[in-house]
């Protein structure tokens, strides 16, 4: 039988515009490089009067076509019914392919949205404009949207790239304590397995990322941002196994998470998830000791919790294992992790990828160094 192979290539192409004390300038940007014929921006309820407003009065002061949508944040709003009421919100609205959303705020509510966008009319433009630490640095970057269900975390979504992301700085400075920890747990994935420079400056800069230096938070964003968009474009569908990298800490991160009812923030689970795979990595013997020890070293700098006690909720090593069946990276029952090989590496299988065969037995001999 005669087969024609015709490959079919999508635009995965975005722009992330980074610039400390920019949002204002957002507007001005948005008229003289627009993405749609009109606007409706989805806000944290938590900071539509900081943010969302501001946004919303300088847009129509341009005399863009903008309305506001402030909607709550947070992991128990990532369902499949809420982004199903927000298609319906749109479609009420008349929104079409040249209309265009702008989401303003945390990790969860660019899930959300995110999804909605890519499902909206099999797909219509949005803007990213992430307002938390873990935002700016991971979740608010890459195009991965999704919603979670009985099953999971994320189980649920569909890769679609927001048309630009506006990265400012300066909307952390007044953030709290613990949503700069939070966020580290992210970036210091970004020093173990890609980054022995981030890696280093972050050992040196525990008191200035804690002091809101502008400067220290200008590089954590912009290089963070830089690593995860050079990964991303490699594999932007995770389809080759290359992508599959940004999942270090991740495996055993997820099933903490699904342990705890979501209760445990997203940073402080890939916390705990690195210590474990550093853990099995030493096992294996491709990471050495001292390594091993500099990372759990940071994490603690930061203030990252590296013991299930120290994250108040009882979990056992079942409730962690149990949901890795359901892990993406699992195939045929047999979990795959991401393992670190030293500061600034990852460990690469007989493919070419980082997805790297783990037994369940080695997985509970390294879960114990968290118990």
């Amino acid at each position: 039988m005669p087969v024609t192979h015709s490959p079919v290539y999508f635009d995965e192409s975005f722009d992330v515009v980074t610039g400390y004390d920019m949002l204002k300038d957002v507007p001005t940007h948005l008229q003289n490089y627009p993405l749609g014929n009109k606007y409706k921006i989805f806000v944290s309820e938590d900071i539509a009067g900081l943010y969302g407003e501001p946004l919303f009065e300088g847009m129509k002061e341009l005399r863009l076509n903008v309305t506001l949508e402030p909607i709550k944040d947070g992991e128990e709003v990532k369902r499949d019914t809420v982004a199903a009421k927000l298609r319906r919100l749109l479609h009420r609205e008349e929104f079409d392919r040249r209309s265009c959303l702008i989401i303003v705020g945390g990790g969860t509510l660019s899930d959300l949205v995110g999804y909605v966008a890519g499902t909206y009319k099999r797909g219509i433009p949005y803007i990213n404009i992430p307002t938390t630490f873990i935002g700016q640095t991971d979740a608010g970057i890459g195009g991965k949207t999704g919603v979670d269900d009985e099953f999971g975390k994320n189980m649920i979504g569909v890769f679609y790239n927001p048309r630009r992301i506006y990265l400012d700085p300066k909307l952390l400075v007044s953030l709290p304590n613990q949503e700069v920890v939070n966020g580290m747990g992210e970036v210091i994935k970004y020093g173990v397995g890609f980054r022995p420079d981030i890696f280093e400056f972050l050992e040196q800069s525990h008191e200035k990322v804690f002091a809101r230096n502008p400067e220290t938070y200008e590089f954590i964003v912009h290089e963070s941002a830089k690593t995860k968009v050079s990964v991303v474009k490699e594999d932007p569908r995770e389809t080759r196994d290359i992508r599959t990298s940004l999942n270090l800490g991740h495996t055993t991160g997820h099933g903490i998470e699904k342990a705890t009812n979501y209760g445990l923030q997203h940073g402080l689970a890939v916390g705990l998830g690195l210590v474990v795979a550093t853990e099995l990595s030493a096992m294996r013997g491709i990471m050495s000791r001292d390594n091993a020890s500099r990372i759990v070293a940071l994490l603690k700098l930061y203030g990252l919790p590296t013991k299930i006690s120290q994250i108040g909720y009882v979990v056992t090593k079942s409730d962690i294992m149990g949901p890795m069946v359901h892990d993406k990276k699992t195939v045929g029952g047999v979990v795959n992790y991401v393992l670190p090989n030293g500061i600034g590496s990852l460990q690469k299988n007989g493919m070419g990828g980082y997805s790297n065969p783990v037994g369940w037995h080695e997985i509970e001999k390294a879960l114990d160094v968290i118990f």
